[in-house]
């Protein structure tokens, strides 16, 4: 009731909602934007705008207001909490951090000290090994279950704990032993890990991760905009059920609005199949929040967005710009639906390397080092005592740099030195 009170209310104002997310909200004349969660709102607008749609809803509601914020053009480090958020708006974007408050509840709940030592990774070595310990008591189990529930709460802003979130969650039934060792092993991290944050830099409607990634201009003016949705899948990653693992990260303009890492309900028999459910899901997402993207800006979905799928199968890839299963028999319809959207061109495939991969990250175990270099990339922040950010990954960065100027000096020395080779030898001499 109180949705269609609200909507009813909007709605007088010029307001309309997205057909496929009907909490948000578009002005038909005015460029306002309004997110409807219950009594929180969030509006983003000009401040005259602003000030007048908050006129026309104190005739009806009762209400306080926070911001406007930034009150400068691109933010000078001022906050907005927002869905128990903190929006902090930088000179770089916004950098999304999860409240303080669910870090002192891991906290609390195993009674861990300052001076706790943190952990390089979220995943225990043997989260995914076969569990044969005790089951825990009652009181255990509620400790648990309400630890597990706040990594849950983070994952949504860390994407790198959501493989090991996902792994616990299989253990939220029957928690045991080495289940609470391997969850308190991932509080461990994130204790020492609380400044971290998602950056959701400024950008235009031409901007695109790939461009970032590959360091390529993405000032084209002509191109369309993008939503780009990365997926990767570890086949047989479990070691007791053989069963999959799913992730995928997906960009509008540059900007990460949504991440996962799910089990695959099916088993996979290769590869090439675990990689195509992974790309199933990831189109999925992507169609959804490409909509959402088109109703906030105002564009047409068919002729002014792309929406790309980035895989570093090439297996694949293949198969998706096929017709048919093929030698692939365990296939679902779902994934032929897929082969669909890429022969009419409404998902566009293309390569990532598995080095740029960045859905990597929701998929296995990774080393730290692996690991800071692809939240370097997403981008991910650490916001230090002082308020002060800094790239997370910053020396893994400058390391992958440095190799990869090194193999282009070499690539250049073969081609001079293979060059010469084929070069005469009475030209030579000369």
């Amino acid at each position: 009731r109180w949705y269609d009170k609200i909507a009813e209310v909007l709605e007088s104002f010029g307001f309309v909602s997205c057909p496929c997310m009907p909490a948000l909200f578009r002005h038909k004349i005015k460029k306002i934007i309004l997110n409807v969660h219950v009594d929180d709102e969030l509006m983003a607008a000009s401040p005259s705008d602003g000030e007048w749609v908050l006129t026309m809803l104190r005739q009806h509601f009762v209400l306080s207001a926070v911001g406007p914020g930034p009150t400068l053009q691109r933010g000078n480090g001022e906050e907005l909490l927002y869905l128990k958020k903190r929006h902090v708006f930088v000179d770089g974007g916004v950098v999304i951090l999860p409240h303080q408050k669910y870090y002192n509840n891991l906290r609390e709940l195993f009674n861990f000290s300052s001076s706790t030592t943190a952990k390089p990774t979220p995943e225990h070595p043997n989260i995914t090994k076969e569990d044969n310990s005790e089951p825990l008591e009652a009181a255990e189990q509620r400790i648990f279950r309400s630890a597990l529930g706040t990594c849950l709460y983070l994952s949504h802003d860390r994407p790198d704990i959501q493989y090991a979130v996902k792994c616990l969650s299989a253990s939220m039934r029957s928690p045991t032993k080495n289940s609470l060792v391997h969850l308190k092993y991932l509080c461990r991290y994130l204790l020492g890990t609380e400044g971290y944050g998602i950056l959701f830099p400024y950008s235009s409607l031409q901007s695109r991760c790939a461009d970032r990634l590959h360091e390529r201009d993405n000032a084209k003016s002509l191109r369309k905009a993008c939503v780009e949705a990365f997926t990767d899948s570890d086949w047989s990653g479990h070691a007791v059920t053989r069963a999959s693992t799913s992730s995928g990260y997906i960009f509008v303009c540059g900007c990460l609005i949504m991440s996962f890492s799910r089990t695959q309900k099916s088993i996979s028999m290769s590869s090439c199949e675990s990689e195509i459910c992974a790309a199933t899901v990831g189109a999925g997402e992507a169609i959804l929040i490409k909509e959402v993207f088109c109703f906030v800006a105002g564009l047409e979905a068919d002729s002014e967005v792309e929406l790309h799928l980035k895989m570093d199968s090439s297996s694949g890839r293949q198969w998706l710009h096929k017709q048919g299963i093929g030698r692939l028999k365990h296939l679902a319809s779902r994934s032929l639906w897929l082969q669909q959207q890429v022969k009419a061109k409404e998902i566009l495939v293309s390569q990532i390397s598995t080095l740029l991969n960045l859905s990597d990250l929701g998929t296995k175990r990774l080393s730290r080092a692996r690991r800071a270099f692809l939240m370097h990339l997403l981008p991910m922040l650490c916001m230090s005592c002082s308020g002060e950010f800094s790239h997370v990954g910053e020396q893994e960065f400058a390391d992958y740099v440095l190799q990869k100027q090194a193999k282009a000096v070499a690539s250049r020395v073969q081609q001079q030195q293979q060059s010469n080779w084929n070069t005469p030898q009475h030209v030579r001499n000369i």
